[in-house]
């Protein structure tokens, strides 16, 4: 099973860079995914429409993840304290 290998070690940069990779992917597609459906774009044009909206969206999506996330973190931080016991 692929979760019993030993973990890759990457710096926290690395880790940032992966997760925004990821997560902008994910993001970029489902909303295109539901925006497209919402409007009800033609079958024969789904896929294309999709494609280029996930082009568009990707790159977007993972600067804005690069910036925000770390100043939401901070925020959050600021915000609030975490529970060390419950």
């Amino acid at each position: 099973m692929v979760f019993n290998k030993q973990k890759v070690k990457i710096s926290e940069f690395q880790r940032r860079l992966v997760f925004a990779f990821l997560m902008s992917f994910i993001t970029s597609s489902i909303v295109s995914l539901i925006v497209l459906t919402v409007n009800k774009v033609e079958s024969k044009l789904f896929f294309k429409l999709w494609f280029k909206s996930i082009f568009i969206g990707w790159p977007t999506v993972f600067i804005l993840i690069l910036i925000f996330v770390p100043l939401l973190n901070k925020l959050i931080n600021f915000w609030f304290e975490i529970k060390t016991k419950f």
